[in-house]
């Protein structure tokens, strides 16, 4: 038995429960749900709950209806799942009708039940495309940046208790640096690489619009374009690979690190890396 919760924009969030009952097994599944899915749709904060499997139910009527009947569950599968006939791979759901369509597919290898394909019609919530913004330090009008820092009448700013100077040193700082700083602002999508900034984008749309123009006039010098445009984006994301790795490897050598962030971090296989 296996739980996923699903994120969805209409319905809230989903509890999707995974099981297989053997035949031998008796009702101590269909206990199980009956007992704890109360418990679990309230400590991981679901609207809803599928849950899906080979149960046997034919085996287990009576339980298996109680389930259904005390948490309003409707059983999607109304047609036969096993060779003999029988219906014994449930699809169970309280969401609203017409959400859950189920279908059989036919006999899978060997095996004597069915395929059942389940379609759940929600839109699963998806993070949206983010604007960042990016800070050209190497453009920075430094004279321009000294010259207002030396003018700026710090004994009037810098007046109140301790946090309201930091406040306020903090928020001339941000506004200077607003001032003679000149930024880029660039779109992250959700899907991007942690490592994948503004160069990395900057590239990869150079080479999108080397492509469009290719499809649009296939000519030599527009092919040889498109080439130029995906080496120079491989160089690039080598480039952003190597220093977000080289920065991830300062942080966790310095011995004040936590292990909450190493283990944030070590999936992402740096943590690997940066013990060989």
């Amino acid at each position: 038995m296996m739980f996923f919760k699903i994120w969805t924009q209409h319905h809230g969030s989903t509890l999707l429960c995974v099981c297989y009952r053997p035949q031998w097994q008796g009702r101590e599944p269909i206990e199980f749900l009956h007992t704890h899915l109360d418990r679990l749709l309230q400590q991981y904060s679901c609207n809803h709950t599928v849950i899906v499997g080979d149960l046997n139910q034919h085996l287990v009527a009576r339980a298996f209806e109680e389930l259904l009947t005390v948490y309003g569950l409707i059983n999607h599968v109304t047609f036969p799942t096993h060779i003999s006939g029988s219906s014994l791979d449930p699809v169970i759901s309280d969401l609203p009708e017409g959400v859950v369509t189920c279908r059989p597919l036919g006999a899978v290898g060997s095996s004597d039940h069915l395929a059942v394909l389940s379609t759940i019609h929600v839109a699963g919530l998806r993070d949206v495309p983010k604007k960042r913004t990016n800070w050209l330090w190497g453009k920075t009008n430094w004279e321009g940046l000294q010259d207002a820092l030396r003018h700026t009448p710090w004994n009037n700013i810098l007046t109140g208790d301790v946090d309201t100077q930091v406040r306020s040193f903090t928020s001339t700082i941000h506004s200077l640096q607003r001032k003679y700083v000149p930024t880029h602002t660039f779109t992250v999508k959700p899907l991007d690489r942690p490592w994948f900034g503004y160069n990395c984008r900057v590239a990869a749309d150079k080479k999108s619009r080397a492509w469009r123009r290719f499809r649009r006039h296939p000519t030599h010098n527009n092919k040889q374009r498109h080439k130029e445009a995906c080496v120079n984006m491989q160089r690039v994301q080598r480039v952003a690979q190597q220093r977000w790795q080289d920065e991830l490897k300062f942080k966790l050598s310095d011995r004040s690190v936590g292990s909450k962030s190493w283990w944030i971090i070590e999936p992402q296989g740096i943590a690997r890396l940066c013990t060989r």
